[in-house]
């Protein structure tokens, strides 16, 4: 295994947990953001999703010019995700029923759904 391999799977390995610990708190503490954040994500975004696959197709060129093919790679999926996004739900507006929902969730819980059932 190269140096830049174990340092990207680094990056990957330590960013992933940090991300879930800040999106739980997040979750916890600012509902009403959690909501306004997923209708603006939810809305018609073309103009992000297309800036996230310019911004990464960017990083992506200038890590294989530099011969970092594994960060190279990695930002490459990244920018084929963002396309993927922008053609599947950057030209979408939310509909009333999706606004709806997103009203009457509980973005305090973390999972959507329960594994069990309540006995109470």
């Amino acid at each position: 295994m190269t140096d830049e391999l174990k340092t990207l799977l680094t990056i990957v390995a330590v960013s992933l947990p940090v991300g879930l610990v800040i999106g739980i708190v997040l979750r916890k503490l600012a509902p009403g953001g959690c909501k306004r954040y997923a209708k603006s994500c939810r809305n018609r975004q073309w103009p992000l999703f297309t800036f996230g696959a310019l911004l990464f197709a960017v990083v992506a060129v200038g890590s294989f010019m530099r011969s970092s093919p594994y960060f190279g790679a990695f930002f490459t999926a990244f920018c084929l995700f963002e396309l993927f996004c922008l053609f599947a739900f950057g030209f979408r507006r939310l509909t009333p029923e999706q606004e709806k929902q997103i009203d009457e969730s509980d973005p305090s819980r973390l999972w959507p759904f329960r594994f069990w059932k309540k006995t109470s």
